[in-house]
């Protein structure tokens, strides 16, 4: 298989991310943290180093470059760990493949679960690639509307829904096949087929087969759990789940911490299949075995 234009996108480093931030001066001088960091950096630079050595002709940028960038290309790299590879799938709106590869491989390094390549075995997963070797899975994403308006992101692994402050109650009314129920927990997750190992397994989900078009939804620590209905749920392909919100100062969280909306009292989501899937390349379905 021949990719002409590639984009490699890198994470920036923890240590390097830490520098900017107010807790710096004590984080020099805990050494276990200090080595930890280093030892982290230290791998991430080696990989990107063999990441250009093998993608010589790529086009490299660091992943807070993203939002400048035009997405023409023909194979999107990202080197990092979830959250790069999370926040990469973001700008991806075409059937663009992604080859994900972890910076860290280390025993305690990054999770790196879709990846497909790490440094120890990179040369290997990429004649593979070439050769066509590696398999494309599609996987599918979720479109969301908060007052009719849809957001730019599509989610491919879950979304929370909560109150901002953590230990506040979150509260809301969800309805589904024309059922409405009030919740009143600690968060909502709403899990695609490929995040359905993640955060809502943790809290009781279902594992769905990893390309699947159905989606669940789990309550996290529901506050007088047998008088609640509806605390979890498989949402059918073609199916709109809708959330009102009943909570002063509500967030909705999209892959993880870093993009967020308002979902203040009166604002309605909505969440359903989107028509755009993620196409990635080898991943290993084996790797869900151990959830």
């Amino acid at each position: 298989m021949k990719f002409k234009r590639k984009l490699v996108v890198y994470k920036t480093s923890w240590l390097d991310f830490y520098k900017n931030d107010v807790c710096f001066e004590r984080i020099k001088k805990n050494k276990s943290i200090m080595k930890e960091l280093n030892e982290e950096k230290a791998e991430l630079e080696k990989t990107i180093e063999l990441v250009k050595e093998v993608f010589y002709d790529a086009k490299f940028i660091n992943r807070k470059e993203l939002k400048n960038e035009r997405f023409d290309f023909d194979l999107i790299i990202p080197v990092g760990g979830d959250g790069t590879f999370l926040e990469v799938s973001h700008y991806i709106k075409d059937e663009t493949p992604v080859f994900f590869i972890n910076s860290d491989s280390r025993k305690n390094g990054s999770e790196g679960f879709f990846a497909v390549a790490d440094r120890n075995n990179l040369l290997e997963m990429v004649e593979k690639l070439y050769s066509g070797e590696l398999k494309t899975i599609k996987l599918n994403r979720l479109k969301v509307e908060i007052d009719d308006k849809p957001l730019e992101e599509l989610v491919l692994n879950d979304i929370l829904v909560a109150h901002s402050i953590p230990a506040g109650m979150t509260r809301y009314i969800i309805k589904l096949d024309k059922k409405w129920v009030e919740h009143k927990n600690s968060g909502l997750y709403i899990s695609t087929a490929a995040g359905s190992t993640g955060a809502s397994r943790s809290c009781g989900g279902k594992i769905l087969p990893i390309c699947s078009k159905k989606f669940q939804f789990v309550c996290v620590a529901p506050y007088k759990k047998r008088k609640q209905k509806m605390l979890k749920g498989i949402v059918k392909e073609g199916t709109i789940l809708e959330i009102e919100s009943r909570m002063t100062k509500g967030k909705i969280y999209i892959d993880g911490q870093f993009v967020s909306y308002d979902f203040s009292i009166g604002k309605r989501l909505k969440v359903y299949n989107s028509e755009m899937p993620l196409f990635l390349i080898g991943f290993d379905k084996r790797k869900r075995r151990k959830y």
